[in-house]
């Protein structure tokens, strides 16, 4: 116990006391320590250790990355630390280790203030961090800046007034910007994610299309339901507008309807359409021969649907569809629905009665060879519960213009879908373009010429005041295929005069013809020729042309009649064709 407390009191004397006052010569080792070379060595490796902790805070940047900051103040203090572990009583004698002390402890100081200024880094990156996400900053992240901000400047860091000035001016700088900044990083958050969506819906679409073209392909050989059950799974996409689910649905009603004639059963398609549409199946069958007829009842007040294909639906074609009815009363308001991109030889033909009747209709079916069976049924559905899906792509049929009673009826009691306005005026929808063309044609109460339109330009809803700009001129009336007693009485009158001169007119065309032919001109053929021809134009004034003046007098007061109807009364559609042709036009420009 002696020998430690003297050994303490000798190492306490000795380091209080130069070594000179024992008559020590120098340089001397104490036993355990180290030598006044080591302790020079030891002393160089500290200041080593403290300049390279000075280096490392040197090249921080503040305010611009708090991972490399943190970094830097970590390598700092670990350096730090080093030294500190080497000094000790054995370094005292080495020149210049009071002053490494003071070195050690300014780095210290720097140290703690460049903590304080990291904290106010972070505070600030995570105010610029916000101001470039959708959520932005708020009050909560611009306090937090300023009381980090507010300790540093009162820690008094020297030599980092440049670095408390510099935060100082960001905490304004960062308020005056954020509305600016945080809409313009909102705005391009909602670009992004618009982007992202469109892609993610691209690819949606693609999976879709290529599905469709998968069913499409196999309609032509076989109703494959394993392909249209995928192309259904496809549709379910939840990327998918719904402008696209819309159009494509519409193409799988479609699908699902030819699907019902797997096997060529017509009664049994009849059942599983009746239920897709909400109607009832009141007539099936099937046609061998390319003479194709069907006949059915109708009510009054029903629309009926004939859906129909052929068994081998490639290549094929109905020709010269044409309906007849036993009954008294206006013809029905005829019409055909496009079945769609997806469909390969299927139609789907119709009519929506006015009364009741007996309705026949006759085709001509085209295809290869001699058999390929024609299936059909007919779909009785309430004219009020016609569902878009069948009249979003109907197309009236005008079937014979010089019956009023029919004409009048379109208005009075029009096919589901048809009654819309462009601008004041109620118009006939007559058709639509194909899948995603957005265009429609319509009529004007004056007359049965097809006026071309986009969907946009007409709408469903009824204008507060009714105006007709469309006047009336003259009734045309086409008996080419008049069915009604005024076509039919018109027709008969220029047929009986064409008849009396049908002869003598082909044998001078005949004379004309072999001339030209010839590259001659027979004069005297050409001249007997006009003269009949005027012969004939006179006579059918004359005889016919009364008879045309009736109908056209009788046109204008339905007309007349239905304008006023209308003005009073405006008619009003129930479903929303127009916006379902929008989007499906939507659907086909994204």
């Amino acid at each position: 116990m002696f020998r430690l407390i003297s050994l303490i009191a000798v190492l306490a004397v000795f380091s209080a006391t130069p070594a000179a006052a024992f008559g020590l010569k120098l340089p001397v080792k104490i036993p355990g320590g180290l030598g006044p070379e080591g302790a020079e060595k030891t002393l160089r490796e500290i200041q080593g250790d403290v300049k390279d902790a000075n280096s490392a805070l040197n090249y921080i940047n503040y305010g611009k990355d708090a991972d490399r900051e943190l970094s830097s103040i970590q390598k700092a203090e670990n350096l730090i630390k080093q030294a500190k572990s080497k000094t000790g009583i054995t370094l005292r004698m080495a020149s210049g280790y009071q002053a490494t002390l003071k070195d050690i402890e300014n780095t210290e100081k720097r140290i703690a203030n460049a903590k304080l200024a990291h904290e106010c880094t972070k505070a600030l990156l995570e105010i610029y961090r916000k101001q470039k996400s959708p959520e932005g900053a708020k009050d909560a992240d611009f306090k937090k800046l300023e009381d980090a901000v507010k300790k540093f400047e009162s820690a008094k860091p020297e030599g980092f007034d440049k670095i408390v000035t510099f935060f100082t001016e960001r905490i304004q700088y960062v308020k005056e910007k954020n509305d600016e900044l945080h809409a313009r990083a909102k705005a391009k958050a909602e670009k992004e994610a618009a982007e992202a969506a469109r892609q993610k819906a691209s690819a949606a679409i693609k999976r879709v299309n290529d599905a469709a073209a998968a069913v499409r392909s196999a309609f032509e050989r076989e109703i494959d339901s394993d392909l249209i059950a995928a192309y259904e799974e496809a549709i379910k996409d939840e990327t998918l507008t719904p402008a696209h689910k819309a159009f494509y649905e519409h193409e799988l009603f479609h699908m699902k309807r030819e699907e019902a004639f797997k096997g060529g059963d017509g009664k049994k398609a009849g059942k599983v359409i009746a239920k897709m549409v909400g109607g009832k199946a009141v007539a099936a069958g099937e046609n061998k021969s390319k003479n194709i007829k069907l006949s059915f009842n109708t009510k009054k007040d029903n629309c009926y649907f004939v859906f129909s294909r052929f068994d081998k639906p490639k290549n094929t074609k109905l020709e010269k569809w044409e309906w007849s009815q036993r009954g008294k009363g206006a013809l029905p308001q005829v019409f055909v629905v496009r079945p769609g991109r997806n469909s390969v030889g299927s139609t789907v033909h119709g009519v929506c009665a006015t009364h009741k009747a007996k309705m026949t209709a006759t085709a001509e079916a085209e295809y290869p060879g001699s058999r390929n069976p024609y299936n059909y049924t007919v779909i009785e559905i309430p004219r009020n519960k016609v569902p878009v899906t069948l009249t979003a792509h109907l197309d009236i049929v005008v079937e014979d213009q010089c019956d009023l009673d029919w004409w009048a009826s379109l208005w009075k009691n029009p096919i589901p879908g048809t009654i819309a306005y462009r601008k004041h005026e109620p118009v006939l929808i007559a058709g639509s373009g194909g899948a995603g063309d957005g265009s429609i044609s319509y009529f004007n109460v004056v007359s049965t010429k097809w006026n071309g339109s986009n969907a946009g330009n007409a709408s469903h809803d009824v204008p507060n005041l009714v105006e007709f700009a469309s006047k009336y001129g003259y009734w045309k009336c086409n008996v080419n295929f008049a069915k009604s007693s005024n076509g039919l009485r018109i027709k008969k009158c220029e047929e009986k005069i064409w008849k009396k001169y049908k002869k003598r007119y082909n044998r001078l065309q005949e004379k004309v013809d072999a001339a030209r032919d010839a590259k001659l001109i027979n004069l005297t053929a050409e001249a007997a020729l006009s003269e009949l021809d005027a012969k004939i134009d006179k006579e059918m004034e004359k005889k016919c042309q009364p008879l045309r003046e009736k109908v056209n007098a009788e046109a204008e007061k339905v007309v007349n009649n239905l304008i006023d109807t209308m003005t009073d009364t405006p008619p009003k559609e129930k479903q929303d064709r127009l916006e379902y042709l929008r989007m499906e036009r939507a659907a086909f420009r994204n």
